[in-house]
């Protein structure tokens, strides 16, 4: 019954396909539909077959259905022999696994699909094989994997000839093809799509021209992975390295011959773009640890390079993705791995070093002030984490310093917004530090030295460089309110370090209130010889602070002779400045 309904389907589609084309094509369907049907029911319902008389004729359905559609020009026809095709050895699986046997198969029927998509430009038939074709090698290398062979044999070959035939049928076909169609356009034209450009978009046919552009990107990559993975337990790391290094060298040889045609430069592109992440797979295969890190720090640098000078916007979004990873890994090897060696100089250290100055290269070679901006702060936070890994205390406070000015400056010089942001959010950390080095709680934690040698000692040493940073950066800040807050801070960070320095000594409180009361005499007598207002309010707030400090500390804590000393130059301090106060102060004219 299945056979007769086929055939008259069939018979009646020939009939009538002259004068009512359409509806033949449902017929045709139909009837090939039926005999797929009917081959499945005959062996797997009620096996009133064998299993290869089934399968030839499945076969023979396949081959009728895409021959009526090359005959007839008719894809869809094609469609539906290449859906009953792919999927005769699932409706006919007997249990048994014959991997061989399913990939001879599906690569004869991939190999006649090619051939036909390569002399009537079917794409919809090839893109159909593609998604079927990978499909059904993924399942056979899981089947091969789940095995659990101990030795490999019949069937990881047969997997991997399939493997090198679908990225063959795939990946070299669609570009063969475009290479003929420059070479004959006649002969090898694509059909055009009027009538869905006009329903969906007027880009819609000149993204369908660039059908072959995600074959060749994925058919060598999926290729390789699957190989990867049915061969794990028997090959090296190294040596699909050396594999992906060759596929490299081969697309880079594609993309050179391609490209002597002007219409398939952008093909040429893309098997560029494919050689050069086949070469980043193969240097991640190949090297690891400090090595990798080095060369694809270093390749990364080379595409920026590159694209840089062909003006190429697609080499220079690579290079800006290989050093996103790059950047993570870095930022993974500084947040959680120690100090290996001696201190910077060590492989480690210097691995990432060059990294950082790869980055920094792109910062100043980079025309986009984004992109300036983005490596800047990477760079620099990168390095931040980079010493604070390799060195500790006092060594480590003044280095991070020297980075938050060499920062500014460079933002400065940028004329950057953003960037000088950032400088100040790395120096309001480093100022959190310096707060924590200032508060007397922790003083029991810094060196002997610090209380026998107040102010002339390494912590303080250390200190003094941020205080020369905030001079520094407050002369090159240009908004005014971010001028007084560095200032501000720099006439703090003093206070709390004269504090922190002389309170430990014995009458400690004493030379605190004599370095204060010195401090603020020279700030305000520098305030009226510049006839700075600020300065002037500051220097006698510090004053009045010096004051109460007399009254509300050195009274309770000081011996008697030393509370004497204080008041009397305390208050002749004030007689003196008050005395020369007019003479000292340059009022500009008018005043």
């Amino acid at each position: 019954m299945g056979l007769t309904l086929g055939v008259a389907l069939n018979a009646i589609a020939f009939r009538i396909y002259g004068r009512r084309r359409h509806f033949s094509l449902v017929m045709f369907g139909g009837g090939i539909a039926t005999f797929y049907i009917t081959g499945f029911a005959a062996f797997q319902l009620f096996q009133l077959v064998p299993h290869l008389t089934a399968m030839g004729f499945m076969v023979l359905v396949t081959v009728f259905a895409i021959g009526v559609s090359v005959k007839q020009g008719e894809q869809v026809l094609s469609l539906i022999g290449a859906i009953g095709g792919l999927a005769t050895p699932f409706l006919l699986y007997t249990g048994q696994g014959n991997i061989p046997g399913l990939i001879t198969y599906t690569c004869v029927l991939i190999g006649g699909i090619a051939a036909i998509y390569f002399f009537n430009s079917w794409r919809g038939l090839l893109w159909f094989t593609v998604f079927s074709g990978w499909l059904i090698m993924i399942l056979a290398c899981d089947n091969v994997i789940g095995r659990n062979l101990t030795n490999y044999g019949t069937d990881h070959w047969a997997t991997q000839l399939g493997l090198v035939f679908c990225w063959l049928a795939f990946g070299v076909v669609p570009l063969v093809r475009e290479i003929f169609s420059q070479i004959r356009p006649e002969k090898f034209r694509y059909i055009k799509f009027d009538y869905l450009k006009k329903l969906l978009s007027e880009e819609f046919e000149k993204v369908v021209e660039k059908h072959s552009f995600p074959l060749v990107i994925s058919s060598p990559l999926i290729a390789l992975s699957l190989s990867m993975f049915i061969w794990e337990k028997y090959t090296a790391q190294e040596f699909w390295g050396w594999i992906a290094m060759g596929m490299a060298v081969i697309y880079g040889a594609a993309a050179y011959g391609i490209s002597r045609w002007d219409e398939l430069k952008s093909l040429a592109y893309i098997h560029m773009m494919v050689g050069l992440l086949l070469l980043t797979i193969s240097f991640s295969l190949l090297l690891d640890g400090n090595s990798l890190l080095f060369t694809l720090s270093a390749e990364a640098l080379i595409l920026f390079l590159i694209g840089k000078k062909v003006s190429d916007k697609g080499l220079a979004a690579s290079s800006h993705v290989l050093f996103f990873i790059v950047g993570y890994w870095l930022f993974i090897r500084i947040a959680g791995t120690g100090r290996e060696g001696t201190a910077l100089f060590n492989l480690q250290a210097l691995t990432d070093l060059w990294t950082t100055g790869t980055a920094l290269a792109v910062t100043y070679l980079a025309s986009s002030r984004p992109v300036k901006r983005i490596y800047l702060i990477a760079a620099f936070a990168c390095l931040g984490g980079l010493f604070a890994r390799e060195f500790d205390g006092n060594l480590l406070f003044a280095i991070l310093t020297g980075l938050a000015l060499t920062l500014h400056l460079i933002a400065w010089k940028f004329n950057d917004r953003i960037s000088i942001n950032a400088a100040n959010f790395f120096v309001v950390i480093i100022a959190i530090w310096l707060a924590d080095r200032l508060l007397l709680p922790r003083i029991v934690a810094f060196p002997i030295d610090l209380q026998r040698t107040p102010i002339l000692n390494l912590t303080t040493l250390a200190d003094a460089s941020y205080l020369a940073m905030l001079v520094i950066v407050s002369r090159i800040l240009t908004t005014v309110d971010e001028k007084r807050i560095y200032l501000l801070g720099l006439h703090l960070t003093i206070l709390a370090v004269f504090l922190r320095d002389f309170q430990g000594l014995e009458n400690g409180q004493g030379y605190v209130s004599i370095a204060w009361g010195a401090y603020a005499a020279i700030l305000l007598i520098a305030g009226l010889r510049l006839d700075n207002l600020v300065l002037r309010k500051v220097s006698i707030i510090t004053l009045m602070l010096v004051v109460g400090k007399l009254f509300l500390v050195d009274l309770a804590n000081l011996e008697t002779i030393w509370r004497i000393l204080l008041f009397l130059g305390v208050g002749g301090t004030f007689l003196f400045l008050s005395y020369y106060f007019k003479t000292m102060w340059k009022a500009k004219e008018g005043q």
